[in-house]
């Protein structure tokens, strides 16, 4: 993860998006924490371990045990954490006006610099498969509207030549067509 730390980027769109990049290149799915001081005005994001956050059972204990749903979860309360933050760019000349850039950089903390997990598999979370599936959506969108089955798109996109691609679940196909259909009810007065 190294990689990451000491490149500084116009954008804070593209910065995050390297770190997710290098993030899933080494097996670990890093998402947005937190923005600071809020959405609007920007100048720190904390990026955490997808893995981050304790896991809270659902499961009810006033229900009997037979009766129980039994929950479970990737979550294992990871304390990893990168921030990529707003900061003055080296070099610029002296009476000019600053020049600002997002600069990834640790977070300082005993724990926040290891993963207390190991790397993931290629696409064992929905935030490791997702690019491949927002390349692939209007394809999808299409193939169904034109009447093809879940199942067969999915058969179709496993052999595409996107390593991405082919990491597409049958539950990712099945979210995202239920996603579009609610879009275009609300949509509907």
């Amino acid at each position: 993860m190294d990689v990451v730390f000491g490149r500084p980027f116009d954008d804070w769109e593209e910065a995050v998006a390297h770190v997710k990049q290098v993030g899933k290149l080494n097996g670990y799915d890093l998402v947005i924490h937190s923005k600071r001081p809020n959405a609007t005005n920007l100048h720190t994001i904390v990026m955490r371990c997808g893995k981050g956050r304790p896991y809270i059972s659902s499961a009810k204990e006033d229900t009997h045990e037979s009766k129980r749903r039994r929950t479970s979860s990737q979550k294992t309360g990871c304390p990893y954490r990168i921030k990529v933050r707003l900061c003055d760019k080296a070099g610029t000349t002296v009476g000019a006006a600053p020049v600002n850039v997002w600069c990834p950089e640790r977070v300082v903390s005993d724990s926040a610099g290891q993963h207390n997990h190991p790397p993931l598999e290629p696409g064992a979370t929905p935030g490791l498969r997702k690019d491949g599936l927002l390349k692939k959506k209007a394809e999808i969108l299409f193939a169904w509207k034109c009447g093809i089955k879940p199942p067969q798109i999915l058969k179709q996109l496993q052999n595409d030549a996107d390593a991405d691609v082919r990491l597409i679940t049958r539950s990712d196909v099945y979210n995202m067509l239920r996603r579009h259909r609610r879009d275009e009810q609300e949509l509907v007065p």
